[in-house]
């Protein structure tokens, strides 16, 4: 894909991605973006990866469906001109091929810039 490269990330895209993640899995309300988090642009599009950790407030039931989901790496994409979704997360066991797993949705050329995504 044209024009692929890493980008600094801040407070704000964090916070999107962390809001994105938890219309998908209203169960976990009380999350945070764990280490490591990865943000980048091809083309018009933006995409992260991130894992999840619980956050301030999480509660029992929370912890429980942690256990569930796992902290897997997630794939998120946005558009310039629209919102975060989530295309893609890691299976369990994690895959070595990391974001780079055809499965992440995340182009090849962003996912070599980021090393594959190592959870380190």
């Amino acid at each position: 894909m044209p024009g692929c490269r890493n980008l600094v990330v801040g407070a704000a895209v964090k916070a999107e991605v962390v809001s994105a993640y938890r219309r998908v899995m209203p169960s976990l309300q009380h999350v945070a973006v764990g280490h490591p988090f990865y943000y980048g642009q091809c083309g018009g599009m933006l995409y992260a990866a991130a894992r999840f950790v619980p956050g301030e407030g999480v509660t029992a039931g929370e912890l429980v469906n942690f256990q569930d989901e796992g902290a897997t790496m997630k794939f998120f994409a946005r558009p310039a001109s629209g919102s975060w979704r989530r295309v893609g997360g890691e299976g369990f066991p994690a895959s070595p091929k990391g974001c780079a797993e055809p499965g992440s949705n995340i182009p090849v050329a962003l996912a070599s810039l980021w090393g594959d995504c190592p959870d380190h």
